[in-house]
C-alpha cells in the first residue's frame, strides 16, 4: 500500500507530505507493517515558506518496474507538477515480504 504521510508544525494549514509504503500479509489485512517513506520533496521540510503537498501517490506497473507519480518540490521554491519516482518489481516484492523498505530513485 502506497500511503500520504504529513508532517504539520504549529496548526492545520502548514505541512509538508511524503509519500511512504505499507505491506500486509495476514489474511483480513487488517495488521500492517510500515516500510519506510519512498518519496519526499526535495526541498525539505525546515526550508519552506509555504505547505507542500505531495500528492497521492498514483502508481503504474510499467515493465519491470512500479512508478509512483507525485508533485515535487525544488530547493529554489518551483515545483514539478509530474514526477516520478521507481523501484525495481521483484526487489519490491522480495523486500516487501521480509518487511524491508525498499529505495526509489527519483
Amino acid at each position: 500500500m502506497i500511503y500520504h504521510a504529513e508532517r504539520h508544525d504549529g496548526g492545520h494549514q502548514s505541512y509538508s507530505s511524503s509519500l511512504g509504503m505499507a505491506v500486509s500479509l495476514d489474511a483480513g489485512g487488517l495488521q500492517f507493517q510500515d516500510l519506510g517513506l519512498i518519496v519526499a520533496p526535495n526541498l525539505p521540510h525546515e526550508q519552506r515558506s509555504f505547505s507542500i503537498d505531495v500528492g497521492g501517490g498514483s502508481f503504474a506497473v510499467l515493465g519491470d518496474y512500479l512508478h509512483v507519480y507525485f508533485r515535487d518540490y525544488l530547493q529554489g521554491g518551483d515545483s514539478s507538477q509530474f514526477a516520478v519516482a521507481r523501484a525495481p518489481l521483484t526487489t519490491l516484492l522480495s523486500n516487501a515480504l521480509n518487511f524491508q523498505g525498499t529505495p526509489f530513485t527519483k
